[in-house]
């Protein structure tokens, strides 16, 4: 028998470390990274564009309802709000929901380790739903 404290493994707690990890890349990126012509997309200190990402575009040739969302998130980040609708309209409802991801979900972990358990109601699957409704719209009008 193994001495020591029991392992934590839970996959909800890695869920949540992933998201927490996926939503603060996305944000401190977008402060770092700058957009140039209105299409191309830098890293810091480099000169060379990063390539298309848009799989659905690259095969099939038409905007997804997440295209343009990339350089969004950057033009938000440097306060551009109508830089970041003109790239997609559904950009500043979608920054907002993963910025707030950061704060929900290290309170998460934190009551998932230390407490008695994160909050898990059904009406924690409201704004994640609602997100995407708004997304989908978006890109249908």
């Amino acid at each position: 028998m193994p001495i020591g404290p029991k392992p934590i493994y839970k996959p909800e707690l890695v869920f949540r470390v992933l998201v927490l990890l996926m939503s603060l890349t996305a944000i401190s990126m977008s402060f770092v990274m700058t957009v140039e012509d209105g299409q191309k997309v830098f890293l810091p200190f480099s000169k060379t564009p990063m390539p298309e990402m848009c799989g659905v575009r690259s095969v099939l040739g038409v905007d997804c309802p997440g295209c343009g969302m990339s350089r969004a998130f950057i033009s938000i980040s440097d306060l551009e709000i109508g830089k970041a609708l003109a790239h997609n309209s559904a950009s500043l409802v979608v920054y907002l929901f993963v910025a707030i991801q950061i704060p929900w979900h290290a309170m998460q972990i934190f009551r998932t380790l230390y407490r008695s358990g994160p909050i898990d109601t059904w009406w924690t699957l409201f704004p994640p739903i609602a997100v995407i409704a708004w997304l989908l719209w978006c890109y249908v009008n």
